[in-house]
């Protein structure tokens, strides 16, 4: 639910006609379903996905479902920098004013020995973090013009309950992300999520540094909830593929509930009735209780060191940002 005690329900979302969302990952999953209630309220709904073959069908069902035709594929690979780069080039040539970035997609790298991009970087990290900030570099010069033309601009991470697991003192091991011997899958993926809310947090200061206190800009990160989605399906043997899709459905929840944190984020009027800036929701709109985040993620000071960090890693695989 929102700051109030009345559960958030996506019939109550304002009229979205004429603002722009961005959403990564929206070939499946919550991402499938937060586009679907954002096109439904009317919103310009541009999908940045890889695989323009799973994603179409996609966009098609919606346009379908909604009546909604504003609802766009554009071609965006977050294990490649490159790729990264063109797609936010493309939302910016399409001279649209963009309102909501929800930087939904995420992955869990893969057991055992580390995995590396195109860029060279671990693939955790890549998806998680640096393209979306990547993304989110390229693309807040657009969000703070709509700011400044009078329409608020939202920004959403979708981070997870795995960052209050996040293990080391330190809350995250710069000096080890490209260290194979150090690599732990499930410590990683924590790592990425944790830093997901850092970076949102990090964003808002800046932003409210720059344009002021009070500035209509929201930068949050939530947790979606323990959805029934592809996350993770990949190191289920094939085996036991059906018996675990089985379980999922019946003790996780829908994509559709899933999406309901990203979307109140992204354009309910509580957001900016309650001034949501910079904070962690849990699954359904829910406010965190002080156990549902780890101490690291309230650490201004290492805040500031993951943006600089993210900068600077980034500079050094030759993208600006």
């Amino acid at each position: 639910m929102s700051d109030s005690a009345k559960p958030f329900t996506y019939e109550s979302l304002p009229d979205l006609s004429g603002q722009t969302a961005v959403i990564t990952g929206c070939s499946s999953g919550v991402g499938i379903a937060t586009a679907m209630e954002l096109a439904r309220k009317g919103a310009h709904v541009l999908c940045l996905a890889r695989n323009k073959e799973k994603t179409q069908p996609v966009i098609d069902g919606i346009i379908k479902e909604t009546g909604n035709e504003k609802v766009e594929f554009i071609p965006c690979d977050l294990l490649s920098l490159r790729s990264v780069t063109a797609a936010a080039d493309a939302v910016a040539a399409k001279a649209l004013p963009v309102n909501m970035l929800i930087l939904n997609a995420g992955m869990i790298g893969a057991p055992g020995k580390m995995a590396r991009s195109e860029d060279g970087i671990e693939v955790t990290w890549v998806v998680n973090h640096f393209s979306h900030f990547l993304l989110a570099r390229r693309l807040l010069p657009l969000l703070e013009r709509s700011v400044s033309l009078g329409t608020p601009a939202r920004v959403v991470a979708v981070s997870s309950a795995a960052q209050s697991f996040a293990g080391y003192k330190e809350g995250i091991r710069f000096d080890a992300y490209d260290d194979e011997s150090k690599y732990e899958m499930f410590n990683r993926y924590a790592e990425t999520k944790l830093a997901n809310i850092l970076m949102v947090r990090e964003m808002q200061r800046k932003v409210e540094e720059k344009l002021g206190k009070g500035v209509g800009f929201y930068a949050n990160s939530c947790h979606p909830g323990a959805v029934n989605s592809e996350l993770g399906d990949d190191y289920v043997w094939s085996w036991i593929r059906p018996v675990f899709s089985a379980i999922k459905s019946l003790v996780m929840i829908t994509p559709s509930e899933g999406a309901k944190s990203s979307v109140f984020l992204a354009a309910a009027s509580d957001v900016q009735t309650h001034n949501i800036r910079g904070q962690y929701y849990m699954d359904r709109a829910r406010p965190p209780k002080p156990k549902d985040l780890c101490a690291a993620a309230g650490d201004e000071a290492l805040a500031k060191r993951l943006w600089e960090w993210s900068e600077e890693v980034l500079t050094e695989k030759g993208v600006g940002v």
